[in-house]
């Protein structure tokens, strides 16, 4: 397993290199140059190879650059539509060694924090806790920063900000959504999904708790929890919970197994969560959750999987059950992350590239499109791969909340 994932993982890096033309004036983390630059030290670190690890630094530079011009190239603040992206990656360098922190660093990080900062207000106001494109992503940021200086009071006024905003209920709390609510402006929208919902508010406030011992970030991870267990479905369904609540009501139709949406996502983050606040009841309900997803296959309709990519393709469902199984012990979880990432590996492009599967506008149909990036293509896929065959826990996944 491992030399083909050293292959498959070399023929990524090597294609990323020479199709730059195609993501040059893109500067994002999901899908542009922050995450390729990821991939890049990862994977060069991970096959000893030097040129890997100077486009990386090459990269970053080129975005690093948007920040001090103020470039047009960039004018969004959050973690994956904004520089927040780029500062996340800027700190986590400085964090594990491969970019020196000096005064010039320091000053940037002194400007963009107090910018950021000013954000929570206008989150807040919305309501707006997504962890994509709204506070958990500024959360995120400020996780990775409290690794080199204290952020306690920065990562408390979140844990307020999630209290304030969130909908106390008799049997728990939960938030509402803003992601997906045009369609139900309205209605009670309760979005379950990792990438959007509830289950990544979790995870941040055990990292919260982890880091800063706020007891306040506990009290609500307990109610957030009674929540989804208020809303599991009956254990004869195809999934143990809906995508969403609307009004009350769960979604008809069963979930997909995606880090993004699904069981899967669930099941982790509260797992997770009973790791980082050494909690034994979360997770063994966490650990129940996910093994009813260990014998699903591609074959499954139900499963939605057409891609390799992270954010819901097979890639991502070998990452999260890998961890799982590094949680756990249990052999279950290691046995189904292998055969995933078999299916990734069938999945990889000629080129030595993946391909995501989506919904053309102009063509008006699905397909398949290539995607260099990290959160649905070939970066991503590129750094489940590698962290299946490394000992060592690589804090990569930190801006996907993992």
């Amino acid at each position: 397993m491992k030399a083909k994932i050293e292959l498959a993982v070399d023929n990524i890096g090597d294609s990323l290199i020479k199709c730059e033309n195609k993501y040059k004036d893109d500067f994002l983390l999901p899908s542009g140059k922050i995450g390729i630059s990821l991939f890049l030290y990862y994977s060069g670190k991970f096959l000893n190879k030097d040129s890997f690890l100077e486009f990386s630094r090459y990269y970053f530079e080129e975005c690093f650059e948007t920040l001090n011009t103020f470039s047009d190239k960039i004018n969004g603040r959050t973690l994956y539509g904004g520089y927040t992206g780029i500062l996340w990656l800027f700190q986590h360098y400085i964090n594990i060694g491969f970019i020196e922190y000096n005064e010039d660093a320091k000053s940037v990080f002194d400007v963009f924090d107090e910018l950021i900062k000013k954000e929570f207000f206008v989150e807040k106001q919305i309501k707006n806790y997504d962890l994509l494109y709204g506070l958990l992503g500024y959360g995120v940021y400020f996780l990775e920063r409290n690794k080199l200086k204290n952020q306690v009071r920065v990562l408390n006024d979140v844990v307020s900000i999630l209290d304030e905003i969130s909908i106390k209920k008799e049997y728990g709390i939960t938030w509402e959504d803003r992601f997906e609510r045009k369609e139900n402006k309205d209605k009670e929208l309760i979005n379950l999904g990792f990438a959007h919902g509830v289950p990544s508010i979790i995870v941040f406030l055990s990292y919260v708790y982890k880091e800063t011992g706020n007891k306040e970030a506990v009290n609500l991870i307990h109610k957030a929890i009674d929540f989804l267990k208020y809303h599991e479905l009956d254990t004869s369904k195809e999934s143990c919970f809906s995508y969403n609540i609307l009004n009350e009501q769960p979604d008809k139709y069963p979930s997909r197994l995606a880090w993004c949406y699904g069981d899967l996502g669930i099941g982790y983050a509260i797992l997770k969560s009973g790791v980082l606040i050494s909690n034994p009841n979360y997770i063994k309900y966490g650990e129940e959750i996910l093994l009813n997803l260990v014998g699903k296959t591609l074959q499954d309709e139900v499963t939605g999987v057409k891609d390799a990519g992270f954010c819901h393709g097979a890639s991502g469902i070998a990452h999260l059950l890998y961890k799982a199984f590094k949680y756990t012990n249990n052999i279950s979880f290691y046995k189904s992350s292998e055969y995933w990432i078999e299916i990734a590996l069938s999945m990889q492009d000629k080129d030595g590239g993946y391909s995501r599967y989506h919904y053309s506008d102009n063509e008006k149909r699905w397909q398949y499109e290539p995607d260099n990036g990290l959160l649905e293509g070939a970066s991503g896929v590129g750094l489940c791969l590698i962290s299946h065959v490394i000992s060592d826990e690589l804090y990569w996944d930190s801006c996907f909340l993992l």
